[in-house]
């Protein structure tokens, strides 16, 4: 667990040494973000670690999924379900390091920069999040759990009369 926060904080601490503002550019009318810190150096730092953890995520799944083919009693689709959840993880992995080399060698200004610069939130995002929602599409008890949570969340909303509220008498009024 030390190692999942301590290593991104490693690979861009530099990007905490300095303060990030806003300017405003008369000519264009816009307001850019700007930082002390050097964003091709930031990038590079970055791809690197991008590619220590995808040949580490790599080499650790392929260790997991040998040892759990090695067990003798498994539940049932256990292999198949690490694999999806291990195979997409690491294809989003793979995605985000391809596009912060794109990133680190596009020249501002050019179709790959703005592709990147559109893309790679939304893959960091997805990086994020991937992992919890393959675990429950791909396994069943958790799915069902999810699912069941989800019935009972709507079925409260919806069939419960709200509480408070009294029938207001017209003839008072």
């Amino acid at each position: 667990m030390c190692l999942i926060m301590l290593c991104p904080i490693a690979a861009t601490y530099e990007v905490f040494l300095h303060d990030a503002y806003y300017k405003y550019i008369p000519s264009t009318n816009n307001y850019y973000l700007y930082s002390g810190c050097s964003s091709p150096d930031l990038l590079k730092q970055l791809f690197y670690f991008m590619c220590v953890c995808l040949s580490l995520t790599t080499v650790s799944n392929c260790f997991v999924f040998a040892k759990l083919c090695l067990f003798p009693l498994t539940p049932r689709n256990l292999e198949t379900e690490f694999f999806f959840v291990s195979f997409m993880s690491s294809n989003t992995l793979t995605i985000g390091t391809v596009l912060t080399y794109g990133m680190r060698s596009a020249t501002p200004g050019t179709l790959l920069f703005e592709v990147n610069k559109i893309l790679l939130p939304v893959v960091s995002d997805v990086l994020s999040l991937n992992q919890p929602f393959y675990l429950i599409f791909y396994h069943k008890p958790a799915r069902k759990l999810f699912f069941d949570i989800i019935h009972e969340v709507f079925r409260c909303l919806c069939c419960r009369k709200p509480r408070g509220i009294r029938p207001v008498d017209v003839t008072i009024l």
